[in-house]
């Protein structure tokens, strides 16, 4: 919180250095999305504001799912989802865990995704540039939209805009920009050092390696960490390949060797929460669409089910971990 405050703070002040980190904060991490948070910190200069500028960007993105559930199910089922999202536990966790600029990401890559739908080019590649700007990991998660417009056939500059951009971007701030900046004292390649000792050769290792690669995700630890994501949302996603545009944030996380990146109560999953939601409203849809679904009954069922899992969820992964925090704080 302190990091990301003094450079919101320096910012304000003509520079981007940090002091706590002795670099300049882009050689952290590319989140030129400071610069646009910088304002609102300018009219109300507290250190809370920005906080409540986290809680209000994870908050809103509940509306974007809001309006995909109706557009492609109904509305009764896009309250659902909406509540669902605003109690699910990784979410509450990655408002809780200070404050880091991903977390600005999330409404961004639903309207992403919610534009791509619609078709509309613009206001889909407004959002795709506000998401690049949280973090340099996030073009990762645009180049997926070209792949999937290929897929469905859409015009050329659906596929090129969202591939060209996202790698471009992409290589351009983890070669030129953070090296630059950071003064070689941070070094995020490391964290994937079991892999490769360099990105091509990460990549390769990947690619030619799968056998492995699944031994190292599907660990106890992760497999754990993958169940905590998914029964909230009643492993709903698991039903849609839709799933599969979030891919690459959950490879960078589950082959990290910082343990960190694969437990919930960390910021880390603020790049994975939109698809998993993305694609449970599309897995909701096709279970919805089945014939045994067909009678109302059945549906409603349905949905008292998937309420009731994301209320205990919430029970058991977040409120009594929090009780408990706070029980031991006090004594």
């Amino acid at each position: 919180f302190a990091v990301h405050l003094q450079s919101v703070w320096n910012i304000l002040h003509g520079s981007i250095h940090c002091s706590i980190l002795d670099i300049e904060f882009l050689g952290n991490h590319a989140s030129f999305i400071l610069f646009l948070i910088a304002p609102f910190y300018f009219i109300f200069e507290h250190p809370l504001t920005l906080l409540f500028l986290q809680t209000f960007f994870l908050g809103i993105a509940a509306y974007p799912l809001y309006l995909i559930s109706k557009e492609e199910i109904n509305k009764r089922v896009a309250c659902i989802i909406s509540l669902t999202y605003l109690i699910y536990p990784a979410l509450w966790y990655v408002n809780l865990y200070e404050l880091h600029p991903p977390a600005f990401a999330v409404p961004f890559l639903i309207y992403t995704f919610y534009y791509f739908q619609k078709n509309n080019i613009n206001k889909f590649t407004i959002f795709m540039v506000l998401t690049l700007l949280c973090q340099e990991n996030f073009p990762l998660l645009i180049v997926p939209f070209g792949i999937y417009a290929l897929i469905l056939k859409r015009k050329i500059k659906w596929i090129l805009i969202p591939i060209l951009v996202g790698i471009g971007w992409f290589l351009f701030v983890v070669v030129k920009i953070i090296p630059h900046y950071n003064k070689e004292t941070i070094t995020f390649i490391k964290l994937y050092d079991h892999l490769g000792s360099s990105l091509p050769d990460i990549v390769a290792f990947i690619i030619t390696h799968p056998l492995r690669i699944i031994k190292l995700i599907f660990t106890g630890e992760k497999i754990t960490y993958l169940i905590q994501l998914f029964v909230p949302i009643s492993f709903l996603s698991l039903f849609d390949g839709r799933i599969l545009l979030a891919s690459l944030a959950f490879l960078q996380h589950l082959l990290s060797n910082r343990n960190n990146e694969y437990v919930l109560q960390y910021h880390y999953t603020a790049d994975m929460i939109p698809f998993i939601f993305i694609s449970a409203i599309y897995g909701l849809k096709r279970i919805l669409n089945a014939s045994f679904f067909k009678k109302e009954f059945y549906q409603k069922a349905l949905l008292l089910l998937v309420v009731l899992i994301a209320v205990l969820a919430n029970m058991c992964l977040v409120s009594r971990g929090l009780m408990r925090s706070s029980f031991a704080f006090k004594k």
